[in-house]
């Protein structure tokens, strides 16, 4: 029997969204595949994914805000 494998996704290191001391919007048809790191340090991050074509399944958006704001649009048909 062969060994079993850890995963068949790419190692693909995810770059955080970033927003210090600025601001970041992400808007229209991006992609939102995954699990997405949003940080802002003094700034302000915008995600807006109601033209993102989100992928069967669950998006993780996992975010960290310092004395700054981080605003997520979803779409009205998402529950």
């Amino acid at each position: 029997m062969p060994a079993p494998t850890a995963s068949l996704a790419p190692a693909i290191p995810l770059r955080p969204i970033l927003a210090v001391f600025s601001s970041v919007e992400r808007r229209g048809p991006w992609e939102a595949v995954g699990t997405k790191r949003v940080v802002a340090v003094m700034g302000s991050a915008t995600l807006d994914l109601r033209e993102a074509p989100l992928p069967p399944g669950i998006t993780e958006i996992a975010c960290v805000a310092v004395m700054g704001s981080i605003e997520i649009v979803v779409p009205p048909n998402l529950y």
